[in-house]
């Protein structure tokens, strides 16, 4: 195992077992088709944002092969057809991904700079709890980078929380505070980026929630009658 997938491994924090009951006694299904769930709806959206200027400048989804490519573009570590096989057998199925960032970012420079929200589907729950544990929560990060784990508060089924830090030669230390969480056999990220000195923790961990509410209202509406639907109570 690579220096990051131990950090993460070792600072996961640990949830239910695999399809029982989440934070707050939510049970999130395991059998729901893999095109009944809505990983836009899943998504944070402007209304989310901590200040009204962060805009939404992105979203899209992603199947392997696009994944793959775009991991290839950005961190390179393997070429697009290694990566999908990679993607392949570590369970992963798609991806959504929504970015905020202000529209004027050099105005802004003291505080948050942008923030993305990621949902990927896996094929199972083993699969999506491998992915929080030991490969970055399933986002754009090669297995060999070094992470800053830190603690978070329970949240569904699993859910863990680094720092990933990047130079820059002009503005100096750029800091992303990742907050990832598990339902079932989805992973979600939610991604906060700024300069050194702007990084809340507190903040990830506010922005995971609300994503969390907007996850269980999706799969209410996707299983609206069955008894599997996620719903207080239960476990």
């Amino acid at each position: 195992m690579t220096g990051a997938g131990i950090l993460i491994a070792v600072f996961a924090l640990a949830g239910a077992l695999f399809g029982a009951c989440g934070e707050g006694g939510v049970r999130y299904p395991m059998d729901l088709p893999d095109e009944a769930h809505d990983l836009e709806a899943m998504a944070l959206r402007e209304e989310d944002m901590p200040e009204a200027g962060l805009r939404r400048q992105f979203a899209d989804s992603f199947d392997n092969e696009e994944w793959a490519a775009a991991f290839e573009n950005i961190v390179g570590d393997l070429d697009a057809e290694q990566k999908r096989i990679q993607l392949e057998s570590q369970g992963r199925i798609r991806g959504y991904v929504a970015a905020f960032a202000w529209d004027e970012p050099i105005r802004h420079l003291g505080k948050v700079q942008s923030i993305e929200s990621t949902s990927t589907l896996y094929r199972d729950a083993a699969a999506a709890s491998q992915a929080i544990r030991r490969s970055a929560c399933g986002l754009l990060i090669s297995d060999a980078e070094p992470l800053e784990p830190f603690e978070v508060p329970h949240l569904a089924d699993e859910a863990t929380g680094f720092f990933r830090y990047h130079d820059d030669d002009t503005l100096g230390v750029y800091v992303e505070t990742v907050v990832c969480f598990r339902t079932g056999r989805l992973v979600h990220a939610v991604t906060q980026g700024g300069l050194d000195g702007t990084q809340r923790i507190e903040l990830s961990v506010d922005l995971a929630r609300k994503m969390l509410e907007r996850v269980n209202a999706a799969f209410a509406r996707a299983r609206q009658g069955d008894e599997t639907t996620p719903s207080p109570g239960g476990g």
